[in-house]
C-alpha cells in the first residue's frame, strides 16, 4: 500500500493546495454554465432507455455496499456522488446506520423530496474535488492569457466536518475529471496544458482523501467500444493512476450504452472495479 500512496502524491505536490482559498459550493449559475445540469439529466435519459441493461451492474453495486456496510458496520457514512440514488441501496442505509450524508455538486430535487421525512439522511451539496470546480470556471472566465493558470491547479480532494465512519465512493471517481475536462474542451487551451496530469491529480487526490481501513470504492475503469455486431473496436482506460490493492476486489461489466448514442455506431460496455480500501 505505502508505494501506491507514494506515487499517488506525485500528482498532488502543488503549492496551490490550500483548501481554505477554494469554494466548495459553487453556484447554481456556474454548475449550469459548466453543464452540470445537463450532465446529471443525461445520465436519467440515458438510464430510462438502458434500464434493463444496466440493472445487472446496479444491482452488484448496491449489494457490494450492503456487504461494505454489513461487515464495517459504520454509525456515521458518507456517499461521494450519490447523484439520483440508482446504484445507492439508500433504505437499507438509513436502516442499518445512525446517519447517512449523501454529498453531491447536485442533488435532484425528486430525490432530495423522496427522503425528505427520512430524518437520518442528510443531503450535502459540495463539490468532492475540494474546490477545483469553480476555480476552473474562475480560470475560463477571465481572459486566454490567463489560461496558463490550469497547470497550477490541485484538486485538495473529499473532505467534510460531518461525523464520518465510512465514506463510498460509487461510479463517481472517473466522473470527477471528466465533468471538468469535458468543460474544457471549449476553449482553446494553452499548449502546455497537459490534460492527462490534470486529470490524474483529481483521481489521485479523491483516492487518497478516502480514509484507509473504512472505505467503499466502486469505480468504472475501462471503456470497451464494440461495433454493432458487438466485434471489439477499441479498450480505453478511464482511470489514470493505480489503485490501491484493497480487499474483498470484485470486478463485472456495465452494459453502457446498447442504443449507440454515446459513440454513433458504436456500443459501449465499463468495465467495473470494486474494493475496500
Amino acid at each position: 500500500m505505502k508505494p501506491i500512496i507514494q506515487l499517488l502524491n506525485i500528482w498532488l505536490n502543488s503549492p496551490t493546495k490550500n483548501t481554505k482559498k477554494l469554494n466548495l459550493y459553487p453556484s447554481e449559475k456556474i454548475l449550469r454554465n459548466m453543464g452540470f445540469a445537463g450532465d446529471q439529466e443525461g445520465i436519467l435519459q440515458r438510464y430510462l432507455y438502458e434500464a434493463a441493461n444496466w440493472q445487472p451492474h446496479l444491482l452488484n453495486t448496491k449489494r457490494y455496499i450492503e456487504e461494505f456496510v454489513s461487515v464495517t458496520c459504520p454509525e456515521n457514512v458518507a456517499v461521494l456522488g450519490s447523484g439520483w440514488l440508482l446504484d445507492v441501496p439508500l433504505d437499507f442505509l438509513a436502516r442499518q446506520c445512525r446517519q447517512v450524508y449523501l454529498f453531491d455538486i447536485r442533488h435532484p430535487r425528486q430525490v432530495v423530496h423522496k427522503y425528505k421525512k427520512t430524518n437520518n439522511v442528510h443531503f450535502v451539496t459540495q463539490d468532492i474535488t475540494g474546490g477545483l470546480i469553480e476555480q476552473v470556471y474562475r480560470i475560463m472566465s477571465g481572459k486566454p492569457q490567463m489560461f496558463e493558470a490550469l497547470n497550477q491547479l490541485s484538486s485538495p480532494g473529499f473532505s467534510t466536518f460531518e461525523p464520518i465512519d465510512s465514506v463510498i465512493s460509487v461510479n463517481v471517481l472517473n466522473q470527477l475529471d471528466v465533468l471538468i475536462t469535458e468543460y474544457l474542451r471549449r476553449f482553446k487551451l494553452p499548449q502546455s496544458f497537459n490534460a492527462l496530469n490534470f486529470r490524474s491529480n483529481i483521481q489521485a487526490a479523491h483516492l487518497l482523501s478516502l480514509p484507509v481501513g473504512g472505505s467503499c470504492l466502486v469505480t468504472d475503469v475501462e471503456e470497451k467500444v464494440f461495433n454493432a455486431s458487438h466485434e471489439p473496436i477499441e479498450t480505453n482506460p478511464l482511470i489514470f493512476v493505480p489503485l490501491p490493492d484493497g480487499k474483498n476486489h470484485r470486478e463485472w461489466l456495465w452494459m453502457f450504452d446498447t442504443q449507440m448514442t454515446y459513440y454513433e455506431n458504436r456500443i459501449t460496455y465499463f468495465k467495473v472495479i470494486a474494493k475496500y480500501l
